[in-house]
Order: C-alpha cells, then sequence, then structure tokens
C-alpha cells in the first residue's frame, strides 16, 4: 500500500526566503534521495489555517521507518536544523496510508479536509468518490493514519513543540481555484453528517500547487 507523509506548517513572519531556498536547494532533494521516496509535493495556502501543505509519497509506509529515512532525521543538517528551530513553526506530521484514490490529473489547487480520530472508511470512500464527479474535480484522495508512527527524533526535537497528528485526510485537486471554491461550499454542507462519523468537525482549506519533485528513475 502506498505510503503518504502529510505535513502542515506555517513559517515565521521575515523568514520566507530561506525557508524557500531551503527547501527546493536542500530539502526536498534530500528527502527523495532516501530509496522509496516517489514524489514530494509543495503547496501553499488561499485560505487554510496553516500556511504551507507538503506531502510526500513512497512506496509503503514501512519506508518512513526505514534506516535510510530514519538517519536522515536523527542527523539533520546544519540548515535543516536551524530551520526547524527558528523557522517551522506549528506542525501537523502524520504517516498515512493512501487508502483510496479517484482520478490521477493533477490540478492547479488542492483542498485538503484533515480530521482528528476516527472516520467512517467506507463512508470517506464514498464522499471521495462523489466529489470526483464533481465539475473541475480531477483527483481525490484518502489518507487514513498509519497505526506506526515516526518516533521522536533529533528533527522533531529541534521543532521543539509535539506534532499535531491527524486520523485522516481528504486532498482534493482541482482546475482552477473557483473550482476549489465550489467543492469548499459543497464540504460545508455536508461535513457535520453522522455518516462520516467524525469525532469533531474537519479542518478545510485550499491550497495553490507550489512544485513538484519526483525521484529520478535511474
Amino acid at each position: 500500500m502506498t505510503g503518504i507523509l502529510a505535513v502542515w506548517n506555517d513559517c515565521t513572519s521575515g523568514a520566507e526566503s530561506d525557508y524557500e531556498r531551503w527547501y527546493i536547494g536542500e530539502h526536498l532533494p534530500e528527502r527523495l534521495g532516501v530509496p522509496g521516496f516517489r514524489r514530494g509535493w509543495r503547496y501553499e495556502a488561499v485560505s487554510a489555517d496553516l500556511r504551507y501543505f507538503t506531502y510526500y509519497e513512497v512506496d509503503r509506509p514501512e519506508v518512513l521507518a526505514s534506516p535510510a529515512y530514519m538517519e536522515r532525521l536523527e542527523s539533520p543538517t546544519p540548515w535543516t536544523r536551524r530551520t526547524m528551530k527558528s523557522t517551522f513553526r506549528n506542525a501537523s506530521r502524520t504517516v498515512c496510508e493512501l487508502t483510496a484514490t479517484f482520478g490521477d490529473m493533477v490540478g492547479s489547487h488542492v483542498i485538503s479536509m484533515r480530521w482528528g480520530g476516527y472516520a467512517n472508511a467506507a463512508a470517506m470512500a464514498n464522499l471521495a468518490q462523489g466529489l470526483h464527479e464533481l465539475d473541475g474535480v480531477t483527483k481525490v484522495q484518502v489518507w487514513n493514519a498509519a497505526q506506526a508512527q515516526t518516533p521522536k527524533t533529533e528533527e522533531a526535537r529541534a521543532r521543539g513543540r509535539p506534532d499535531v497528528m491527524i486520523g485522516g485526510a481528504l486532498v482534493i485537486d482541482c482546475v482552477r481555484v473557483s473550482d476549489a471554491n465550489a467543492v469548499c461550499a459543497r464540504l460545508a454542507a455536508i461535513e457535520h453528517q453522522d455518516g462520516l462519523g467524525l469525532e469533531r468537525p474537519p479542518l478545510v482549506g485550499t491550497y495553490a500547487f507550489l512544485c513538484m519533485l519526483e525521484r529520478n528513475a535511474a
């Protein structure tokens, strides 16, 4: 089963330039150099509670506990250590499993709907399938938190505050921001339905695509 590392976070105000140089110049290439990592995706908020949304696709969730990956987390570079300590803020980080996907086309904007605790898996899959049928929606993914999560590492300790974890998420690719707005309006009408089994209302945000790095198969 495909694994997902899902990350939402803020950035210290005024440090955006260094943050972008770190992500593009070091962090994404470093992570995609770990065996089992396929792609890394980055987005910035149009309307959301946290400014950045990043996720990594890996061959299986166990990659995120592999010796090669753990070595990176336990031995962060000086730039990563500095970024985690002074720039990376309000982190939400969870190892997930990709449990369902509808469509395969990348959109210019995504909606992330994340929740804590339990959700009805069948109802979420049905919701995802229905959303994929809407105009302007190109792909919908369903993620659920994996049973095994990353232990606290040197990189996590550099962030200071414990990371927030999710129970799962829907990630909805849309062609245009107007399509994303229409989907958000639809979600606002259905997100509190008891059939989804959510313990509390989910957090819904719209994000614009920034960049993607794919592992070189060669």
